[in-house]
């Protein structure tokens, strides 16, 4: 634990390896595929206030804990019918937790049970393996 903390600190003499840019989209790097420490210390301190503990705790905690609730649920329909894919309800969670922090609504994947395919998952998918 220890190890984990140096490395993602604040001001870390660690950088991020260049894995982070295949997750962008876009030509220019986001707050979380930038490598350089100096352009993205000025964006990470712009954004966060809003992912601060007590903010996120206070303003969406509920919304967090109905979908990983529904994510349970799923889960535990799936066991009792034949096997369930934790792997893919997670993914799903993740995602609709995710878009309804940064857009204002899910993506509503749980209650479908299908994951929009896109290069991000696909990047996620194939580097686990």
């Amino acid at each position: 634990m220890d190890a984990f903390k140096e490395i993602h600190k604040i001001g870390t003499k660690y950088m991020k390896s260049e894995w982070y840019l295949r997750l962008a989209n876009f030509p220019k790097a986001g707050v979380f595929t930038m490598l350089d420490p100096r352009e993205h210390g000025p964006r990470r301190k712009l954004l966060s206030r809003s992912f601060s503990r007590t903010y996120l705790v206070e303003h969406w905690e509920t919304v967090v804990r109905d979908k990983a609730l529904m994510a349970v649920t799923k889960i535990k329909a799936d066991a009792t019918q034949a096997t369930a894919d934790v792997y893919n309800w997670w993914m799903l969670l993740a995602s609709d937790v995710s878009a309804h922090l940064a857009f204002g609504d899910s993506f509503n994947m749980l209650e479908s049970g299908e994951v929009w395919r896109c290069d991000y998952e696909y990047h996620i998918r194939a580097d686990m393996s």
